[in-house]
């Protein structure tokens, strides 16, 4: 195990707002956020395993600077909002200077949420993959973190209820592309945990490639330590985050799978008549692998699904899932109707609209999954 100490202090770090711990391969940082001189001064890291301990310590300085605070306005101009999630919305914004269009979103600091709003910023900024919404800019307001990334105009959804119908093929890629994206968080220990399909952008109007979005139910996962997760979006998470037990990259295996058969047959497979009974099945395991729904799929692609919606212990890692024989399958496939998943997509805008959300953009909310 790792540990870190402050200057003049016993007490062990934690990750917070203000210090955040690095994981990649056999390497491991301590990073201050927003350092200030009162933060000056040696720290202590120790590691400890069965044969014993080692120490080492690092002076930092922090010099007094002048503190210019940016504000958006100055640098951008701000259009129409484009969506909206539990705490947060999105606008478009054009760069004054240059006039290149990017996604401006404002997560809300007001009930404590400045901490994790910070933390989402300070994550994405240090990302960079293909296969992740690109971070651009950032500002910090009295009641706001505004979070700029590169603009993608369309959802994955959205982009399959275009057409009738859609090639099995168009699912694999797709879900091909979602594993390379976690793949990348996963090597640094970078666990989603709201993996779902507004999560998953299209690059752009003329490209088949994806970027997943919305970090702020992230966290880094710290090695021996057990962390949970609150919230998610019903139908989509996992049984541990519903059981309330600890998470692991596990945890964003799942969505995976709901997301294949969503796709794969026009079906949500833990559908309930409301969220409670949705989380419920999600407990119970209750999903139905009925022969007519997969008849004219290829063998591989239900049995990748299988694979991945069981308990954590036994759902395979990015690596095994991307191995898996299905991405080794050439065809084009079967021809799915869209039909299935443009009921679905009505029916989370109904739901949605039921419950009196500001804006008709936000499809699938989060929720506090231990209040169902």
């Amino acid at each position: 195990t790792l540990s870190w100490k402050k200057p003049k202090s016993d007490s062990l770090l934690a990750e917070s707002s203000h210090y955040t711990f690095v994981y990649d391969d056999n390497e491991c940082s301590l990073v201050v956020l927003n350092a200030c001189p009162e933060d000056s001064g040696v720290y202590t890291c120790t590691a400890r395993n069965l044969a014993g301990s080692v120490s080492c310590k690092a002076e930092l300085t922090v010099h007094e600077g002048k503190k210019i605070k940016k504000r958006l306005t100055d640098h951008y101009d701000i259009h129409k909002e484009i969506g909206r999630g539990a705490f947060s919305y999105v606008k478009r914004v054009t760069q004054k200077l240059g006039k290149m269009e990017y996604a401006a979103k404002f997560v809300s600091t007001r009930a404590k949420k400045k901490a994790s709003a910070l933390r989402e910023m300070n994550l994405l900024s240090r990302l960079d993959h293909e296969r992740i919404v690109y971070f651009h800019d950032a500002f910090e307001k009295k009641n706001a973190v505004i979070i700029i990334t590169e603009i993608c105009h369309e959802e994955l959804l959205d982009r399959f209820i275009r057409k009738s119908m859609i090639m099995e093929s168009d699912v694999r890629s797709c879900v091909r592309q979602l594993l390379e994206g976690m793949d990348y968080l996963h090597s640094r220990n970078i666990i989603h945990l709201d993996i779902k399909p507004d999560n998953i952008l299209m690059a752009d109007p003329h490209s088949d490639q994806i970027r997943i979005c919305d970090f702020g139910n992230a966290m880094v996962l710290t090695p021996d330590e057990a962390q949970y997760c609150n919230y998610g979006t019903p139908e989509f998470v996992a049984p541990e985050i519903v059981n309330q037990t600890p998470v692991s990259k596990a945890s964003d295996i799942w969505p995976v799978g709901v997301i294949a058969y969503l796709c794969l047959t026009g079906v949500s497979p833990f559908a309930g008549e409301n969220d409670r009974s949705s989380v419920l099945n999600i407990r119970n395991y209750n999903v139905a692998f009925e022969e007519r729904m997969f008849a004219e799929l290829c063998r591989e692609a239900k049995g990748f699904i299988i694979k991945l919606l069981v308990a954590d212990r036994l759902r395979p890692d990015t690596q095994e899932c991307l191995r898996h024989p299905w991405f080794k399958t050439l065809s084009k496939g079967k021809a799915i109707s869209t039909e299935g998943l443009k009921k679905f997509v009505s029916r989370r805008k109904w739901q949605v609209k039921q419950r009196s959300l500001i804006s008709y953009k936000s499809k699938m909310v989060m929720r506090s999954i231990p209040e169902l």
